[in-house]
């Protein structure tokens, strides 16, 4: 089974090695790797060049944003699977995607791992972990989501509903989730295992004003796959993911 692991990145020179790295130093063999670059101004392209005979595909150009560059990496993937994984994230250990190859015999649409959080400055400090394992498909209707860095999503089941949404600036992988797990009854399979170290200050985390745009997003991507929610409903999930925070701080 081939495994397609997707980082996309720009101006990204801080930590795109890290996130190279993790993927080249895994143990599963069958892995293509994927490199997207927004057309970058920094080091970024050049740090990736030093890896390029261990890229399967690397192009760098402008595009619409960032889910949009995910998009073109999905489509040029030729993976039983594909992963996401972030310039600025890295895998928790090198037996990662030997752990999903062995959730993928399940043969499910989607394989949920779960996350931790670390300190943009210390990336030995986890701050907390996001465990797949409490999501059940309601949740989304209260804006809570499994962890996007942790899902590996059949290539076949992204052919079949369609990619990321380039229209959201920050909630498209809700709006894939709510489409594929809520409206077309995709079928999964949870690891509580933390498979993805997550750098915290990404666009997603970075305040109010982050946090108001992803409710906004939210509401619409539940709107447009007809799921019932309200504005109340998502905004309950800020201290659900407060007490989150506060059980698994370490």
């Amino acid at each position: 089974m081939k495994i397609s692991i997707v980082t996309v990145c720009y101006n990204s020179e801080s930590y795109i090695r890290d996130a190279i790295e993790s993927v080249l130093q895994q143990d599963y063999q069958n892995v293509e790797y994927i490199i997207i670059d927004g057309g970058s101004t920094d080091k970024t392209t050049e740090i990736i060049q030093e890896y390029a005979e261990e890229l399967a595909y690397f192009i760098s150009e402008p595009d619409k944003g960032i889910y949009d560059a995910m998009n073109k990496g999905i489509a040029v993937s030729t993976g039983d699977y594909v992963g996401i994984l972030n310039s600025d994230d890295f895998f928790t250990h090198e037996g990662v995607l030997s752990e999903v190859a062995r959730f993928a015999k399940s043969n499910k649409d989607m394989i949920l791992g779960s996350v931790q959080f670390v300190k943009p400055e210390c990336k030995d400090v986890v701050t907390r972990i996001y465990k797949s394992t409490f999501f059940r498909p309601w949740m989304l209707r209260f804006g809570l989501m499994p962890p996007h860095p942790g899902a590996y999503v059949k290539r076949d089941l992204y052919i079949q509903n369609g990619f990321y949404k380039v229209g959201f600036k920050i909630a498209a992988d809700f709006e894939y989730m709510v489409r594929s797990l809520f409206r077309k009854k995709a079928s999964y399979v949870k690891c509580g295992n933390p498979w993805v170290c997550m750098r915290e200050g990404g666009i997603s985390t970075s305040g109010f004003s982050s946090y108001a745009l992803s409710t906004k997003e939210m509401l619409v991507s539940l709107k447009e796959n007809e799921v019932y929610s309200n504005v109340l409903f998502v905004l309950s999930r800020l201290p659900v993911k407060y007490l989150n925070k506060m059980i698994t701080k370490t």
